[in-house]
């Protein structure tokens, strides 16, 4: 009896000190808190950055862990990683994970180290920390102006990592992410989707601090597509919240107020366009930015031109726009010089309108190679036309007729395509418009019906019961209507999406095949001198030729899924009797499975360079094996490539500028958001490529149909 009442007295003193401890622990503090509850978050984040390092390392897993799903972003940017440093390995690597998407936003991610965050995640199986890496690569691909493709790929990723750890909190940002993207490609009605569900999921949260910035989002496509009146409603709606629940940031104020001057000069509502420009500069006086105060007035000045105020107009833009395209955004800032130069050309000032288009040229020809690197130029055709014909007009002016001739064709070149672009737009834009409207419309209808006959059913049950009928029978026969037109046009769209699709695999492996080529073509005269022998580009193409006849058969449809273990061991067969010697075993164990096809052809191209490689290099005295696997795993499939040759150097394999073919092998890879790891050494060497697990492309198009049969 005696040893149970002294058992429970130690117990008891112990649960006494650590809830004495977790009192003290500003970490833990936090934890209990609402996330919602910013103020009281803030007051603790301080304090809890100073005391996680002293923490044992599962408390700081689990505090960690706790900031990567609740997003109370309590850790400031800068301090992220002196602050990692001092954590324990899997803590540190957590939050250099979550730290990767703040520091993708400013566009100061390291692609490198995202990668090697992403191999060190997969093999914890941290699908949390590998959600906010894909989120993160997909944000810095955006700010650097990469491919859109990419940009989806780990969107995609993100998104479906967040959905197996219900990781909620991360949907609403891979939401408006995915939306920016369908943004870029010119998907304006697929955009507004997003960024609604993107809305309604930061209000799901509580993040209604959010919500101001998805607002000026969709008013800003709204402002793309020619509907000035929903994007100042929208970007009015933006401000209202954001005053309400956002921190109340002069920055994000005053870029608000930009958009809003932006739609109300569309309008054609310029007094009040003016007093938008004349808010937001106030609020970039407050933050102290000189690029917000640059992009305002740049922006302003159009608006003051369109007033008839074109000295003003011309002052402000001389001031602003060298601020801009000192401050990281060339493009507007060359914009701006372009629009100034134009002023000038309308007051018949020809040497500072030259003295505007030679600031300009540094952006748009900082080589003075011409209009041909005019040409080479990632901007639009609107861009390109105007520069040509300012500067050819300019040099006309000045009397050099023989060089303005060119910049003269290129302009009228230029313009026929601006022309056909604008044209092709304006058809889609007012298309997307309509559709919007429609649906607002209907929505509104159904509404003032409903209200109608409440409005009736107050009057007498008799017509209480009559209007509800009524109101119900259109109802039904709205929504019947609304849903078969949205289906037949899901329909359509579905079909273009996947023509579309086929197009757009075929000119991938085109564009695939061409690099190959070029590949091959410079490093033809290192192989030669090497004694390597033939070159591989017959059996890259060889392969990516298997995987088009089992993809698209003759008198078949087009499939969206191919089982590996097919393509794979007929391809293994060429190999290995276009390639073999007596000598070389060549095994395989393929696992039957489906994959979509657009890993088909990155997949057969890694199994061939592998296997080349070997046969060519591994097997000096002409005798060894080589075996292929292609199994599942907890994150996918994994492919292993094994031989038992020689080996080789991996620090000079692993030299991207001395290998072209380790650098095809780590681009396909990461095509199908695969691992790489490699290792080589007297007994052989094992090529590994794990988690293909890519967002397909039957996903994207279902993903498409979905959207459209809900909107």
């Amino acid at each position: 009896m005696a040893l149970t009442i002294f058992s429970f007295i130690c117990l008891t003193n112990s649960l006494l000190v650590a809830a004495q401890a977790q009192g003290n622990n500003p970490c833990a503090q936090i934890e209990q808190i609402d996330p919602a509850e910013f103020s009281e978050i803030d007051e603790l984040g301080e304090q809890c950055t100073l005391a996680l390092p002293g923490l044992s390392a599962a408390d700081q897993d689990r505090h960690i862990r706790f900031y990567l799903r609740e997003m109370p972003d309590y850790f400031e940017v800068a301090e992220i990683e002196p602050l990692a440093e001092k954590l324990a390995p899997n803590a540190q690597r957590m939050l250099l994970s979550y730290g990767a998407g703040r520091k993708a936003v400013i566009s100061e991610l390291d692609m490198a180290e995202a990668d090697r965050l992403i191999r060190a995640s997969s093999k914890a199986n941290d699908l949390v920390a590998l959600s906010h890496l894909h989120y993160a690569k997909a944000v810095q691909t955006s700010r650097a102006g990469g491919s859109t493709d990419i940009m989806e790929r780990h969107l995609q990723a993100a998104l479906r990592l967040a959905k197996s750890s219900n990781l909620v909190n991360k949907y609403p940002g891979i939401y408006n992410a995915l939306a920016v993207r369908a943004r870029l490609d010119g998907e304006f009605d697929l955009a507004i989707d997003l960024y609604h569900q993107a809305l309604n999921g930061f209000e799901d949260i509580g993040r209604t601090d959010n919500t101001g910035v998805v607002l000026a989002n969709i008013g800003n496509v709204f402002n793309i597509i020619g509907g000035s009146k929903e994007a100042i409603r929208f970007h009015k709606r933006a401000i209202a919240n954001f005053e309400q629940y956002g921190s109340g940031e002069p920055h994000a104020l005053s870029a608000f107020h930009i958009n809003l001057g932006w739609a109300y000069r569309e309008d054609r509502q310029l007094d009040l366009s003016n007093q938008a420009y004349v808010s937001a500069k106030k609020y970039a006086a407050q933050e102290g930015s000189r690029f917000l105060q640059g992009h305002a007035d740049l922006s302003h000045a159009e608006t003051l031109y369109l007033m008839g105020e074109i000295d003003a107009a011309i002052a402000m833009t001389e001031s602003s726009a060298p601020i801009v395209l000192e401050l990281g955004d060339p493009v507007e800032g060359a914009n701006g010089l372009l629009r100034l130069a134009g002023y000038y050309l309308e007051k018949n000032n020809t040497a500072k309108a030259h003295s505007s288009l030679e600031i300009a040229r540094t952006v748009l020809e900082p080589n003075n190679g011409g209009v041909e690197e005019v040409e080479a130029l990632p901007a639009d055709a609107e861009l390109k036309s105007e520069y040509s014909r300012l500067t050819a007009e300019v040099l006309t002016r000045l009397g050099r007729s023989a060089e303005a001739a060119p910049y003269f064709q290129a302009a009228s070149r230029y313009g026929d395509i601006r022309f056909e672009e604008e044209k092709m737009k304006a058809v889609a834009n007012s298309e997307v418009l309509f559709e919007i409207r429609e649906r607002d419309s209907r929505l509104e209808k159904l509404e003032a019906e409903a209200a109608l006959g409440a409005s009736e059913l107050r009057q007498s049950r008799l017509a209480m019961g009559l209007a509800l009928a009524v109101a119900l029978l259109i109802g039904t026969l709205a929504f019947a209507s609304f849903r078969s037109y949205r289906m037949q046009k899901a329909l359509v769209k579905t079909r273009d999406i996947f023509l579309q699709e086929i197009h757009h695999r075929t000119g991938n492996n085109f564009q695939m095949m061409a690099s190959l080529l070029r590949s091959e073509e410079r490093s033809r005269a290192k192989q030669s001198k090497a004694g390597i022998g033939p070159n591989n580009t017959a059996n890259r193409i060889r392969a990516m030729g298997l995987i088009h006849r089992y993809l698209y058969r003759s008198g078949a449809e087009p499939v969206t899924e191919v089982d590996p273990e097919k393509f794979l061991v007929e391809l293994l067969d060429l190999l290995d009797e276009g390639l073999g010697h007596d000598g070389i075993d060549l095994t395989h164990e393929i696992t039957s499975c489906e994959i979509d096809v657009a890993v088909a052809t990155p997949l057969a191209l890694l199994v061939c360079e592998f296997v080349t490689n070997a046969y060519k290099h591994a097997f000096p005295d002409g005798k060894g094996a080589i075996n292929v696997t292609l199994s599942r795993s907890s994150g996918g499939l994994r492919l292993v490539v094994t031989d038992d040759g020689h080996g080789f150097d991996l620090d000079k394999a692993l030299n991207k500028s001395t290998s072209e073919g380790v650098h095809l092998i780590e681009d396909l890879a990461e095509q199908i958001n695969g691992s790489l790891d490699l290792f080589s050494g007297p007994k052989g060497t094992v090529w590994t490529i794990d988690g293909i697990a890519p967002i397909t492309s039957t996903q994207k198009l279902e993903s498409s149909k979905r959207n459209l049969e809900t909107a």
